[in-house]
């Protein structure tokens, strides 16, 4: 803007220099704020700058899907928020059928490699031998 201008600049307490012919401003001035209702001088500066500081948009209070009238929340939630959800029921559940031993289908792997544990340990302290344990001992003594 030209110097001649400078008085929009005065009217909102916006500190200004006049450098090379233009109006240069001094610091970074937010001239309106959200909630807060721009006043006529405001609203012509912003227009001589080109600037429009109003946004347009639908803002979502609810859902319905099939049926169903669900929070805004809802929209919001991502994917990994859900897989991160199912992991930990997957863990919880694992969890609990180890505990309780009861064999579940996330449970069932855990479960037979303990018992493979548990068998290696018993071959490995009594005469009955285990071939896949033989050969990690063969295995261990050539490092």
């Amino acid at each position: 803007m030209d110097p001649s201008q400078i008085g929009f600049f005065h009217a909102l307490k916006i500190s200004t220099k006049i450098n090379k012919g233009q109006i240069e401003i001094l610091k970074e001035v937010h001239v309106c704020k959200k909630g807060i209702v721009v006043g006529n001088s405001e609203a012509a500066f912003l227009k001589k700058l080109n600037m429009t500081p109003f946004l347009y948009g639908m803002e979502l209070h609810s859902v319905y899907d099939d049926g169903a009238l669900l929070s805004a929340e809802v929209a919001k939630i991502t994917p990994e928020e859900i897989l991160k959800s199912f992991s930990e029921g997957v863990n919880n559940i694992v969890s609990l059928s180890l505990e309780l031993n009861i064999p579940t289908l996330p449970a069932v792997p855990h479960m037979i490699n303990t018992a493979f544990k548990n068998l290696l340990a018993i071959s490995s302290e009594t005469p009955y031998k285990v071939a896949a344990l033989e050969k990690a001992q063969a295995a261990a003594k050539n490092v």
